[in-house]
């Protein structure tokens, strides 16, 4: 009888050891969280349980779908640091696609695939997305991001804010790096700052915010400070080789083919089309051109775009027409420029062109800009 306790005792007490031991065990495929051996990622599950290892090494084994989730939660901790707690480790996509991402959080801050990056790293990923709401901070991919990187990264879809700052790519944007990136979609807040990349880019007086050799095609529209590129760019942002085609619809003021409205910014080697975007300037700089202007390769060669290893104006499908620049390792397809517009914005009569935007006199609490459509 005592024999009898004490072996139920000894198996009572491995099965809790074992229990202990698969509860700590991360649900990963392989690898221990390392930077020389990341976590492995395959399914959805997978990616959602990021959240619970902010600090540890990730990396996608294949393309992952998110329409399981019906309103997927941001990655983010819940502990007790401002806006939560943020992502700090590195996500590797591994030149894999995450899609399907459906976001419908109105009232939250901090909304996208990551909620808060800080210190983080985001690369080699492509994020296809059905719809992308919140409140404040929102992109496709990173709502708000502090001394982050994001490398080799794309947003393709529909992203749209309350207020403040909205970007296809990221949010809110400080002390952070951008680099080998592009959104392509709509962007949209119903007053704030808004822009095709980024909604937000300030940088502090000891580092800054880099964006190099990106681009957005986003369509852009709101009430507040509209870019094609990025709504307000602050004193520490930096833009070298970047560029922005979609057309920007918003108020009279505060708008640009590239930044909506900038303080103390530096701009080298970037433009806009002042033809699909409809702006004719851009605070801070830059260079509007004409569409043709824009797929001539001298005219970035000139400026000292690199198109023997990051961009390329060889159009992927002979059959379509010149493409805009895009990256080598991280290429659009298809191409940018190569197709008109959406299906949505065509007519019977063929796609319109935007000649320039005409102000029309604001009653005294509004502002209103009428657009001057012509059809061939």
């Amino acid at each position: 009888m005592k024999k009898s306790a004490i072996l139920l005792f000894v198996s009572a007490l491995m099965m809790s050891l074992l229990q202990a031991v698969f509860a700590q065990t991360p649900p990963f495929d392989a690898g221990d969280g390392t930077e020389g051996n990341p976590f492995q990622i395959s399914t959805a599950a997978q990616v959602f349980e990021v959240r619970h290892h902010l600090d540890q090494h990730f990396k996608l084994i294949n393309d992952i779908d998110l329409s399981d989730f019906d309103n997927w939660e941001p990655i983010r901790g819940m502990g007790s640091e401002g806006r939560h707690q943020p992502f700090t480790g590195v996500f590797d996509g591994s030149g894999y696609q995450i899609t399907g991402l459906t976001i419908n959080r109105p009232e939250e801050e901090d909304v996208g695939l990551f909620a808060y990056v800080k210190g983080g790293t985001v690369m080699n990923l492509s994020v296809a997305i059905e719809s992308v709401h919140g409140g404040e901070s929102v992109g496709g991919l990173i709502g708000y991001a502090v001394d982050a990187r994001v490398h080799n990264s794309s947003v393709t879809g529909e992203v749209s804010g309350r207020a403040y700052e909205v970007g296809g790519l990221i949010g809110f944007m400080y002390d952070a790096t951008v680099t080998n990136s592009y959104a392509t979609g709509r962007v949209s807040v119903d007053e704030g700052w808004v822009g095709g990349l980024i909604g937000y880019v300030g940088g502090s007086h000891a580092t800054f915010s880099l964006i190099r050799d990106s681009y957005a095609t986003s369509d852009v529209r709101g009430t507040g400070s509209l870019g094609g590129l990025i709504g307000h760019a602050d004193q520490g942002a930096l833009l070298e080789n970047t560029y922005a085609t979609g057309a920007v619809l918003g108020p009279v003021t505060d708008t640009g083919g590239l930044v909506g409205s900038a303080e103390n910014i530096k701009i080298t080697s970037s433009f806009w089309d002042m033809e699909t975007t409809g702006q004719l300037s851009s605070p801070g700089g830059g260079s509007g051109r004409t569409t043709p202007q824009m797929k001539q390769e001298a005219a970035y060669t000139q400026a000292g775009w690199d198109f023997d290893h990051t961009w390329s104006l060889q159009g992927l499908n002979p059959e379509c027409a010149l493409p805009y620049p895009y990256l080598k390792t991280n290429a659009q397809n298809p191409t940018p420029g190569s197709i008109d517009l959406e299906p949505s914005f065509k007519s019977a009569q063929g796609p319109p062109s935007i000649t320039h935007p005409r102000a029309t006199p604001p009653p005294p609490d509004r502002r209103v800009i009428s657009w001057l459509i012509l059809f061939p």
